[in-house]
């Protein structure tokens, strides 16, 4: 299993407690391997330090440094194993996660975080919005069995009208709406012509009363959960621009998923 972390000078904490933490949490941690994908020159030492590996990718800011970061993972998945994709402050809940991950992709080619649906703290209710209810990048499992050669890169400032049947149910967005063409937006198109077997977890926010780990009160973050209602996966965001465990949003997520962890039996 290979573990992709795309990170830069500015997040080395969270890169760091990112392996640390999937590592700590696996049942058979010597079967895991890294690459770090550093969005620029100032981490690539330290990146290999903690991970083992590491490579620059286009570079560039925002999304299209994101995209770029991606592209970079794709170019280089591990043939014959799975590839993990976390971004820099993920953090996995669950104990042996590599073996639940291992276990559901006997079904499901592709397992992971998903975008908020509409109405939510950041989707809101424009008729502008992300696809749903399927896998997105910032944290997610890919079968070996696909290549996964699909354009990673965004198209911000056009954005695609979602105006017949085809469109609606592969981006599963209605009729009416349009799609932010962000990085990986082209993913759905991917996994409806190659008929790819999907397993998306379920976006939780914190104070929805169904959050168990990311219990900070604070709308900002995400917990993910497995369709039974296991917390699997956490995201902070924000990480360019929160110093590790030094901001609020920072402190409070990591303190709130530490207590979890810790507590498992």
């Amino acid at each position: 299993m290979r573990i992709h972390i795309i990170t830069s000078s500015k997040t080395m904490g969270y890169h760091d407690f990112c392996v640390n933490n999937h590592l700590s949490l696996a049942d058979k941690p010597t079967e895991i391997e890294f690459l770090s994908h550093c969005m620029d020159e100032g981490c690539l030492s330290s990146a290999k330090r903690t991970s083992g590996n590491s490579k620059l990718t286009g570079g560039g800011t925002g999304s299209v440094g994101h995209a770029l970061g991606i592209q970079s993972v794709l170019s280089n998945l591990a043939p014959g194993m799975i590839n993990i994709v976390s971004d820099s402050d993920c953090i996995v809940l669950k104990k042996g996660w590599d073996t639940t991950i291992r276990n559901l992709m006997s079904e499901y080619k592709i397992i992971g975080s998903t975008y908020e649906d509409i109405g939510g703290f950041s989707s809101g209710s424009g008729l502008g919005q992300t696809f749903k209810r399927i896998p997105n990048f910032t944290w997610v499992a890919l079968s070996p069995d696909f290549s996964w050669d699909f354009d990673a890169m965004c198209q911000k400032q056009d954005l695609l009208l979602i105006d017949t049947q085809e469109l609606s149910e592969t981006f599963n967005l209605p009729i009416g709406y349009s799609l932010f063409r962000e990085p990986i937006w082209k993913l759905p198109v991917y996994i409806r012509e190659n008929k790819v077997k999907h397993y998306p977890l379920v976006f939780v926010r914190p104070t929805s009363g169904n959050a168990r780990a990311v219990t900070t009160g604070e709308d900002y973050h995400t917990e993910y959960q497995l369709n039974d209602g296991t917390p699997f996966v956490a995201h902070q965001r924000g990480s360019l621009s929160k110093e590790f465990r030094q901001h609020h949003l920072s402190k409070t997520f990591y303190d709130a998923c530490e207590k979890y962890i810790g507590d498992l039996p």
